[in-house]
């Protein structure tokens, strides 16, 4: 679940801790306000979660366990 304040296109990857690239969840014109999105099925370890919006930048850890 995450919030933008202003209406725009908003990106969220799922990377390794390589910084590679795993899983784009999201790549998508929203207006401003809440949301949610589905991560679906990853093995589990260790991930980062990068979201970008306008101009703004957000980086979350995700730990899968079993």
């Amino acid at each position: 679940r995450f919030t933008i304040p202003y209406a725009g296109n908003v990106i969220i990857d799922v990377i390794d801790m390589k910084w590679r690239e795993v899983s784009r969840v999201l790549n998508q014109s929203l207006q401003a306000g809440s949301h949610q999105a589905v991560l679906g099925l990853f093995p589990k370890g260790v991930y980062c979660l990068k979201l970008h919006a306008g101009d703004n930048s957000l980086v979350r850890t995700l730990q899968i366990v079993e």
